[in-house]
């Protein structure tokens, strides 16, 4: 333990470090629980695993959720273009979130007891963005994403709380380029589409 306290004050990036990858860790741990969970309990009887259901949902999907696609369009629209000052905005004001930037935090820490959001500094800003979208339609856009939820009528726990973190990714991305804005910008720049 004394060596540990030397080191933390010696070399304190490197205990930042060390601290990320405990993170690392122990996030890869909750998610290798849930697959043994479901591959113990739910597939003794060879149905399929959590990640199959989802893959599979997202198939018979055809890939859209229209629903998502309309409400994240509106929040983007409400927050006048995905800009990340806008969305750091809209989580403060609107949700009454915390942001931090923080070195080697991990792509992305919510606390919802107290309302606060770390996102890792050193990611590139694109990444940083979407880890930003992706917390603020998980908030603001949480009901929508529960009805698709239900709708779904998956099997188990863990493949309902993958297809939350795959319809959060989703509606992220149609945050970050609604696809009304991107079908005038192609019109505008006379592309075909088609």
């Amino acid at each position: 333990a004394e060596q540990l306290g030397r080191i933390a004050e010696q070399q304190p990036a490197l205990a930042d470090q060390f601290i990320a990858l405990h993170s690392a860790y122990r996030g890869a741990g909750e998610r290798l629980q849930i697959v043994d969970e479901a591959m113990s309990s739910d597939n003794a009887g060879g149905s399929r695993l959590p990640w199959e259901q989802v893959r599979d949902w997202f198939h018979d999907a055809g890939n859209y959720v229209d629903s998502l696609d309309r409400a994240a369009e509106a929040l983007a629209a409400q927050l006048g273009g995905p800009s990340l000052e806008g969305m750091e905005r809209y989580l403060r004001d609107q949700l009454g979130i915390s942001l931090e930037y923080k070195a080697g935090a991990g792509l992305r820490d919510f606390d919802a007891t107290m309302g606060h959001l770390v996102l890792d500094q050193g990611q590139p800003p694109e990444s940083r963005r979407f880890q930003l979208a992706h917390q603020l339609v998980a908030l603001a856009l949480i009901e929508e994403i529960l009805a698709v939820i239900e709708d779904a009528q998956l099997r188990n726990a863990a493949a309902r709380q993958l297809l939350f973190v795959g319809l959060a990714n989703y509606a992220a991305g149609a945050l970050l380029m609604p696809y009304g804005r991107f079908r005038d910008e192609a019109r505008a720049a006379r592309h075909d589409i088609d």
